[in-house]
């Protein structure tokens, strides 16, 4: 993925993150249950492995870490990326500089090792399934 496709990605990403982080804390109750935007849960009734990550975000952003942690604890992996990534990509972005680019890749590297991969994957799996225990 060349430089500025992946910088623009990010930043959609980062805008409609907190654009439903913005809605869920000024708009919903994080803990209550709102219609969930998930297809596969739409489709299959059962929440996916990110069920409840922007309302985990939505804690976080209020300070309620135990909030947080059993919604879903990827919300803590995405509120690090939602304010790490896009500064980053402004900060390359105004400095003509790669740090941003260089760090995807080590991740992307550091993704591809079979260790790492099937840890991965575990931790996915594992909060699936505590996902679908709690029914969220």
């Amino acid at each position: 993925m060349n430089r500025n496709r992946l910088y623009l990605l990010v930043m959609a990403f980062a805008l409609v993150g907190y654009s439903l982080v913005f809605f869920q804390l000024f708009y919903t109750n994080p803990a209550q249950e709102i219609r969930s935007l998930c297809f596969f849960k739409a489709v299959s009734g059962q929440p996916c492995p990110a069920c409840g990550t922007t309302r985990s975000v939505s804690f976080l952003a209020q300070g309620n870490l135990t909030a947080a942690l059993l919604t879903n604890p990827l919300g803590f992996i995405a509120a690090l990326l939602l304010i790490v990534a896009p500064v980053m990509v402004i900060f390359d972005y105004f400095q003509k500089k790669d740090r941003f680019l260089k760090l995807y890749v080590k991740a992307e590297t550091l993704l591809k090792k079979p260790t790492i991969t099937v840890l991965a994957i575990a931790m996915v799996l594992a909060n699936w399934i505590w996902n679908i225990v709690k029914q969220l």
